[in-house]
């Protein structure tokens, strides 16, 4: 009995949720979007508009729809018109309520401010319907106008401002200077002050072309394409007597014409003297009239060659170096990468030796990343400005067939930065003193400073010794086992190949190539010594480490080695000293 009860009212329940959701809330919402609807003080669609009239006593504004959709100004003036701008209008005549209605028959619209209207709007639509609304007065209480349509006799109250309907010439004007297709730019040139640029764009990379063709920043010179593209003008001259002189157009302060693949005229803007406070004059090669363009903007367009160079400091591909050499005053480092399937990195002057792969590794990284700080000149004439006469730090790059060299001169005042210059180049540019620094290295850093260098797999036993105790690790297949101070049977794996890793990681802080007795002396009783085999029982390396070297290092020998090693004292502390690490 109560189970049916129960279900009766879940029916009940879901019959009365189904009924409001499906009756009386589109019903509400219905109700809701006609009340919406009666309070709109127009009725039209904007597509269907095909004229605009804006009106007040003193000038009148027509806007009018071509064939094309766009809009043109018929008055006051022949223009092209702001399509935002109509866009903008027309949303808000649609959108346009009314709160109340005031008087159906009203005595004397001039009580209302309507008799001449401080604005009339009309819209002509597609089916010669003319729309329009006239703005009176501002409400004596509160925000909003007196309004009434051409078609009613009503005075109604709006809550929106008249003035936000009362756009001026210069916003309903297309204050567009040039119009041109960015992607098809191929060429431009800029003339400022009788100094001229030329860019040119070769498959997808912009040139500068002046004595020698330079690699431009494509990015920055598509930035100047877009900023001349988007210029929008501050103001319009109407009064020719305004504008500047015809001899004025022939030296101006700035031209830039536009070369477009495919069009045989050029986008040309140029741009004369100032006027003051404002801005400067422009004007294009398509149209007559004359444009003033503010100082902030003309700064975008206002550009120095340095500004348009390309500021990757190689653009060779890493990948394919095959020599490095590191010029720093008289000395000199060449490294060189053998090729095949191992590649390898060799020092091969001023000594023979294995490279540090992390340090060769870095310095590539820094070299593909470097960036030039500033282009100071795009041409040299005289070297010795700049250092570059006698150049105190070089860096040459052999990549394939190609040779890459870098100059660098003297510092600036501030000592931040190198000057420098690139082979078959005479721009001069600077470089971060950080940069050089990083791309400069020395010999100790560039070289493998490793001690020991083995095949970790072969390694078959490893021994080391103190005055007091002998450790002896012996691999048998993958496992480890300890045979010395005591024995321990199959030691965790990782314990072995660690011992090898740390012995591998002993590097040298510097070499003695003739030590002095008295730095030998304490190889008669070391503190440490370590052999390794291979598994034929052959010596792979013996090391000795003890003595007091300088900065609490100690020293180090490889047998069969005349040289002596400065070594951090904490590779030494780091080899195992209790039986009880392998436990």
């Amino acid at each position: 009995m109560k189970f049916k009860e129960t279900f009766y009212l879940a029916c009940a329940l879901l019959g009365i949720a189904a009924y409001y959701f499906w009756v009386e809330k589109p019903a509400e919402q219905e109700k809701a979007i006609q009340k919406e609807k009666e309070s709109r003080v127009l009725a039209f669609e904007k597509d269907a508009v095909l004229k605009i009239e804006l009106k007040r006593k003193d000038r009148a504004i027509v806007l009018e729809k071509n064939s094309s959709g766009s809009w043109d100004m018929l008055s006051p003036v022949h223009a092209k018109g702001d399509a935002d701008a109509a866009a903008s209008l027309l949303s808000k005549m649609e959108s346009l309520k009314f709160t109340k209605a005031v008087s159906e028959n009203p005595g004397d619209a001039s009580d209302f401010g309507l008799k001449n209207p401080f604005l009339k709007v009309s819209l002509f639509l597609d089916n010669k319907i003319k729309k329009t609304i006239n703005f009176g007065d501002d409400l004596p209480i509160g925000k909003g106008a007196y309004i009434s349509v051409d078609d009613g006799p009503s005075v109604m109250m709006t809550e929106s401002s008249r003035l936000s309907f009362d756009n001026s010439v210069y916003e309903m004007r297309d204050k567009s200077i040039l119009k041109f297709d960015s992607e098809k730019v191929k060429k431009i040139k800029i003339n400022r002050g009788g100094k001229q640029i030329e860019l040119e764009k070769i498959d997808q990379d912009w040139f500068m072309l002046q004595q020698e063709k330079l690699k431009a920043d494509s990015s920055a010179v598509q930035n100047f394409i877009n900023n001349v593209r988007y210029q929008r003008a501050k103001q319009f001259i109407y009064n020719a007597d305004e504008a500047p002189s015809e001899k004025e157009w022939e030296a101006p302060y700035l031209s830039i014409a536009m070369e477009l693949e495919g069009e045989r005229e050029h986008a040309v803007l140029t741009v004369a003297s100032q006027k003051e406070g404002v801005g400067r004059f422009v004007r294009t090669r398509s149209s007559d009239e004359v444009f003033i363009l503010g100082f902030s903007d003309l700064a975008d367009i206002t550009l120095d060659s340095v500004n348009l160079l390309d500021r990757t400091l190689l653009t060779a591909p890493v990948v394919s170096i095959s020599e490095i050499e590191l010029q720093n005053g008289e000395s000199s480092i060449l490294l060189q990468r053998s090729q095949g399937e191992e590649s390898v990195w060799k020092i091969q002057r001023p000594i023979q030796s294995a490279v540090d792969s992390i340090t060769i590794n870095s310095f590539l990284a820094d070299l593909r990343e470097a960036r030039i700080a500033k282009f100071e000149r795009t041409t040299l004439e005289d070297p010795k400005l700049f250092g570059l006469d006698h150049p105190v730090k070089r860096l040459k790059i052999r990549s394939g067939e190609e040779v890459w060299s870098l100059e660098l001169g003297n510092r600036s005042l501030d000592k931040k930065q190198y000057f420098g210059r690139r082979s078959g180049q005479s721009s001069v540019f600077s470089l971060n003193a950080a940069l050089v620094e990083k791309l400069f290295r020395d010999l100790h850093s560039l070289r493998d400073k490793k001690i020991l260098n083995f095949n970790t797999d072969s390694v078959q036993k490893i021994q080391w010794k103190f005055s007091n105790k002998t450790f002896e690790l012996v691999k048998t297949g993958n496992h480890w086992k300890l045979e010395k101070p005591e024995k321990i049977e199959n030691i965790k794996s990782f314990l072995g190949n660690e011992v090898l890793w740390t012995l591998k990681t002993i590097e040298f802080d510097s070499i003695l190539d003739s030590p002095a007795k008295s730095e030998i002396s304490w190889l008669a009783s070391p503190e440490m010594t370590i052999e390794i085999w291979d598994e034929k029982g052959e010596s792979l390396a013996v090391l000795k480490m003890g003595g007091k070297g300088s900065d609490g290092r100690v020293f180090a020998k490889l047998e069969k080695d005349a040289r002596m090693y400065l070594v951090a004292r904490r590779f030494l502390e780091e080899i195992p000293r209790r039986a009880i690490n392998f436990k």
